[in-house]
């Protein structure tokens, strides 16, 4: 699609949404522009179903989300330039008068705490999940390169290739304390401190001796926080309401001042409460997430391999991935990812499926590229554009995702790197680090399971003149 197709989208779609005056907000997530509108009624969703490039359509948590797929970014550049800039960014939106501004909060009023906190997740974690990704994919590669005997595990190139993931996830604090500071429109710089200020070599030193510290004369609980995501993104968090309360009483000509206190404060709070509490929040919500899978492993793999692209369509994954995350991160291993995954390759194969029987070009089309979009695990243009509006398919993959689960648990298979949940380039992270291909293995042959029995059922139940 050419850029002026982009920018002719844009515009089709922001008046038949009502227009630029009906927007509040626009801002975009992975596969979807997200409007927040002052009157959803004046918007016309079938027109906007309509307009080429438009792949589904839901309103979710006070928000009107266009599902766009992976050209999402390009479509919102050119929405960008069509609206105010105080419209582009949510954090920093101010209305222009009275009525605005009452409309804006009645709207802010009416979201769901839920939703609130799974669009907070997803604007912390969004951005580092690409990056999550490929340094564990390149990883997942180092090892099985190691198993074919292509690559030594005690040279140079093992330690430095494989380097470039324990890094990332070992500095991880800092990243997380970056996009958290973004996601509340604080300084980033202040969030990365904070996160650098949890891995000194000194404390991390003395956790590892069992040294006794103080702070002020105050006990401090130490802990090891490389590979931790919590504590940081709590500070961060706390530190970035601060930061706005504290920039409207400090001149802005000694700012300085501002990051002064921030961070006088929020270091030692940290130390001292912050961190010791969340390591504890984290590894009970790691916990329990984990004893659900122990209680019943083959009715779990049953239940979330069918049922997560539910939670998926509702956006509520994005609560799940900070947990997965930090299971995988700090014990090097995670069982729960795999079964979720499932829901993603099994709606592979409806794409698929639905693709290979229709026989009207748009819907092949459609298919096809919604297939193309969950091979990378991005399953929202599969889930609205073809799952839901024809409803069989998304049964066909509920039915396959929950078929494939017990081959999952059969084979034990397990992510020994953390690259979010689904993406076909992401098998090798599914290889075990002492050489056992068991659970590779297995991978693949849930993977077979979920696709194949998706594809073949979508295919058999398809009315080819879809």
């Amino acid at each position: 699609m050419a850029k002026q197709d982009f920018s002719q989208m844009a515009s089709q779609i922001i008046q038949l949404v009502g227009g630029v005056d009906n927007i509040n907000t626009a801002q975009h997530c992975i596969t979807r522009l997200r409007f927040t509108l002052k009157d959803e009624s004046k918007a016309d969703d079938e027109k906007v179903k309509e307009v080429p490039g438009v792949m589904g359509l839901m309103k979710s948590g006070g928000q009107y989300q266009v599902i766009v797929g992976g050209t999402v970014n390009k479509v919102f550049d050119e929405v960008a330039k069509q609206l105010p800039e105080s419209k582009v960014n949510p954090d920093l939106v101010e209305a222009d008068d009275l009525e605005s501004k009452m409309e804006a909060a009645k709207n802010k009023n009416r979201e769901k705490l839920i939703n609130k906190v799974s669009r907070y997740l997803m604007k912390m974690m969004f951005p580092l999940i690409p990056s999550m990704a490929a340094v564990a994919i390149l990883k997942g590669l180092m090892m099985l390169l190691v198993l074919a005997g292509l690559v030594d595990p005690e040279g140079g190139t093992y330690m430095i290739m494989t380097g470039i993931s324990d890094a990332f996830f070992y500095y991880i604090p800092i990243l997380v304390g970056v996009s958290t500071a973004k996601a509340f429109g604080s300084n980033p710089y202040i969030g990365a401190t904070i996160g650098a200020s949890l891995l000194l070599p000194a404390t991390m030193q003395a956790h590892a001796d069992g040294t006794a510290l103080t702070l002020f004369g105050i006990p401090v609980i130490l802990t090891a926080y490389n590979n931790s995501i919590f504590p940081t993104m709590i500070a961060t968090i706390i530190g970035a309401k601060l930061e706005k309360w504290l920039s409207k009483k400090v001149p802005s000509y000694i700012d300085f001042l501002t990051i002064l206190i921030v961070l006088g404060l929020m270091v030692p709070a940290t130390y001292l409460v912050i961190g010791p509490v969340f390591t504890v929040v984290s590894e009970v919500l790691a916990s329990g997430m984990m004893g659900i899978f122990n209680f019943s492993p083959i009715l779990t793999s049953i239940l979330f391999g069918g049922l997560w692209q539910v939670m998926v369509m509702f956006g509520m994954h994005y609560a799940f991935i900070p947990i997965l995350t930090d299971i995988t991160v700090r014990l090097g291993a995670n069982s729960f990812s795999p079964i979720l995954g499932l829901g993603v390759w099994a709606l592979c194969g409806t794409a698929l499926g639905f693709a290979l029987k229709c026989k009207k070009e748009g819907s092949r089309a459609k298919g096809f590229s919604a297939f193309a979009s969950g091979l990378f695990g991005v399953t929202e243009p599969i889930i609205f554009g073809i799952a839901l509006p024809y409803r069989k398919p998304f049964i066909c993959a509920m039915i396959a995702g929950a078929l494939a689960g017990p081959v999952d648990i059969m084979f034990n298979v397990t992510q020994y790197a953390n690259a979010s949940v689904g993406g076909v380039l992401t098998f090798p992270t599914y290889m075990n680090p002492n050489g056992d291909p068991t659970s590779l293995i297995g991978w693949f042959a849930s993977f077979a399971v979920s696709f194949g029995l998706a594809a073949i059922l979508t295919y058999i139940t398809t009315d080819s003149q879809a």
